[in-house]
């Protein structure tokens, strides 16, 4: 088995408004130092056992099958740091270090995950294959029954072509696939009880459904000794297509956040193989990441309506809307260069960053914001022993 194991800690910091920054009411003064409120520790252990085999059926059909067997243990444990009144003001009464440790109780997943694969070889240049995969993505919360829930089990389908010119000069691939989840968790409409309206996001029933489709696009190339070209694109849309349309589920029809419809890339890199330079070695990269959306998707939020004199018996009994949570993000290019060396047992690499200086973000599930790395220079000197 497998060990792993994640903190998170949470702390408090001075509240700045980025998006409408005042600076008659915003601290201009050096914020003050935060602390941590809670540490979060989660503990994994994971195993895992499969078999594959490669069959050829005939000199121009081989079948692939395979299996794979996984076994995942977690718990949380937690401290937090206590808030209470002292002398009627609020005070921590127990801090972080002094607090007690409350571990959850351990949740267990296992699934059988099967693979097979087709492929057809109709000549010595070319392939067609399809093949199928699975694989099982744990979840957080609980059912009604407050049991775990089971994991959600992710189908994969592929179908492509592969294709060899002029004797390997030039190379493509072509895939189209499907990725379905067909159990992933939402919230819960109905209390165990089957009538009363839930309203609590942490009890889930695995009946939503995600649902994503794409083409990726590979070409590599050789044209003369030394020099190699790569370009690449993809197009992926993968969108919510089932929910339990209670409080807190996602929105059908809403694209996942955090996956660009488009990306590209285009490199090349060039060795001189002979003459007096041999062993100079330099290239380019760019990569393209198309718009997408940050933060959480959007998700269904349900509002009581509360029973007044005038309406005592309110219906419907609560108000339900879209709730806005994902932040829309542009488009951006990178461009990379790097120019090196080598000479016997010594290489030297220069590498240039980020040439045009782009700046984007990544914004996490948790809203994070994160830039993209700047324009940077590296430089490595490398002996082999």
């Amino acid at each position: 088995a497998t060990p792993t194991s994640t903190t998170a800690i949470t702390t408090e910091a001075t509240a700045i408004n980025l998006f409408n920054y005042d600076y008659s009411t915003q601290s201009l003064n050096v914020p003050y130092p935060t602390r941590a409120t809670q540490l979060a520790t989660t503990n994994t252990q994971r195993f895992g056992a499969y078999a594959q085999d490669l069959i050829s059926v005939t000199d121009y059909v081989k079948v692939l099958a395979g299996l794979r067997w996984s076994w995942q243990e977690s718990d949380v444990t937690t401290s937090k740091e206590v808030i209470g009144k002292v002398n009627g003001v609020d005070a921590i009464t127990t801090s972080l270090d002094n607090s007690t440790p409350v571990t959850t109780p351990k949740t267990l997943n296992r699934a059988y995950s099967p693979k097979a694969g087709l492929v057809i070889q109709p000549s010595k240049d070319m392939s067609l294959f399809a093949s199928y995969s699975n694989s099982f993505t744990p979840n957080t919360g609980t059912t009604v029954d407050l049991k775990p829930l089971d994991p959600s089990i992710i189908d994969q389908y592929e179908v492509g072509i592969k294709k060899d010119f002029w004797k390997g000069l030039l190379s493509t691939n072509v895939t189209l696939y499907q990725i379905s989840n067909n159990n992933l968790a939402q919230t819960a409409q109905f209390l165990a009880d089957g009538v009363t309206q839930n309203a609590t996001t942490t009890l889930k029933e695995l009946v939503g459904a995600t649902k994503g489709k794409g083409i990726e696009i590979d070409i590599t190339a050789q044209p003369v000794e030394g020099l190699n070209i790569m370009a690449g694109y993809s197009f992926n849309e993968t969108k919510v297509s089932k929910s339990s349309g209670t409080n807190g589920s996602l929105v059908v029809g809403d694209i996942l956040a955090r996956t660009p419809r488009n990306t590209a890339n285009l490199s090349f890199f060039y060795k001189l193989p002979s003459g007096l330079l041999k062993g100079l070695a330099f290239g380019a990269i760019a990569n393209y990441v198309g718009d997408r959306t940050g933060g959480w998707n959007d998700d269904y939020l349900w509002t009581e309506v509360k029973p007044t004199p005038a309406n005592p018996n309110p219906d419907p009994k609560y108000i339900v809307t879209i709730r806005d949570r994902d932040i829309p993000l542009k488009g951006y290019t990178t461009i990379d260069a790097s120019l090196g060396y080598e000479w016997r047992k010594i290489s030297i690499l220069c590498r240039l960053s980020n040439i045009t200086n782009e700046l984007n973000y990544t914004v996490h599930e948790n809203y994070s914001v994160n830039p993209i790395a700047p324009r940077q220079i590296m430089t490595s000197l490398r002996y082999k022993f």
